[in-house]
């Protein structure tokens, strides 16, 4: 079993930030980023007693056969995002049993009991696990933001009023998503257009498989530009060129404002734009 596979697999890495960037386009928050692990079985081999997971995971055939039991989903989850044996008194009778091939993808929900072996081959399979934000997580945002939550409780103490208008609702989604994609870790690559020889390119548009925010500053002066890896601080000129790259748009130099900065100026920030792996050279 190798673990956090897409922090070393570049080829894992994009399947995940792509599942992270479906998943977040649908409006499925997310508590922490898409992780992978690999499998390998030998014949006629059973890694695990039957269990369920804490959370959705999506397992991906790679190599070899595997069979696969199902059971009906357990009733009692513990709280939180921790899987669990299920002792064999517990289990109903297996509702559904096949074969996953080469190819071949199975999405198991959180909480549906499973166990799986090997045929007379080896098999090689790799799993995605898929965390959602739960409201545990926004509720406890909600807290971290108050300043009467911390007070001494005493006998005698009321509980505070935890009523959430929608306009808190939609700032606590904001910072549970923010805190989420500084969670997230840069693809494990350098990209080889860094270098300072390659040439000015005509333009950019959005790198595949992006996922970013963009925060104004309280001060005014720029922007916070924040990307799998990092925060990226720009300047506030450079706010309406990032909003439209977001929006899908294609920069070109001809194009770009900046303040009336020279074409110099305009194509350093263009390759600062790829650098940070938020743009991909392109041509209208």
């Amino acid at each position: 079993m190798l673990t956090h596979v897409q922090l070393s697999h570049i080829g894992v890495a994009r399947l995940a930030r792509a599942l992270e960037c479906e998943l977040d386009g649908a409006g499925q928050m997310l508590r922490k980023e898409v992780g992978a692990n690999l499998f390998l079985t030998p014949p006629s081999s059973q890694g695990f007693q039957p269990h369920y997971d804490g959370h959705d995971v999506l397992i991906v055939q790679l190599e070899g056969d595997k069979t696969w039991e199902l059971f009906d989903p357990v009733q009692d989850i513990r709280v939180g995002m921790e899987g669990d044996r299920v002792p064999p008194d517990q289990l109903s009778p297996i509702r559904d049993s096949f074969q996953l091939r080469q190819g071949d993808v199975l999405y198991i929900p959180r909480g549906l009991p499973h166990v799986a072996r090997s045929t007379i081959r080896n098999s090689l399979h790799l799993t995605l696990s898929i965390v959602p934000t739960t409201w545990t997580d926004y509720f406890t945002e909600n807290l971290k933001c108050r300043n009467d939550v911390d007070t001494r409780v005493s006998e005698k103490s009321e509980s505070p009023i935890l009523k959430i208008d929608s306009g808190r609702a939609t700032d606590l989604k904001k910072r549970l998503r923010r805190r989420w994609l500084s969670m997230l870790s840069a693809l494990p690559e350098t990209a080889p257009w860094t270098d300072s020889k390659t040439s000015v390119p005509e333009g950019v548009r959005l790198a595949e498989g992006v996922i970013a925010d963009v925060q104004l500053r309280p001060t005014g002066d720029g922007i916070d530009l924040r990307l799998p890896g990092g925060e990226i601080r720009l300047g506030a000129e450079a706010s309406e060129a990032v909003e439209r790259i977001l929006d899908g748009q294609f920069i070109s130099l001809d194009s770009l404002s900046l303040g009336g900065r020279s074409d110099d100026s305009k194509a350093r920030f263009l390759q600062r734009l790829i650098e940070i792996g938020l743009a991909s050279p392109a041509s209208e």
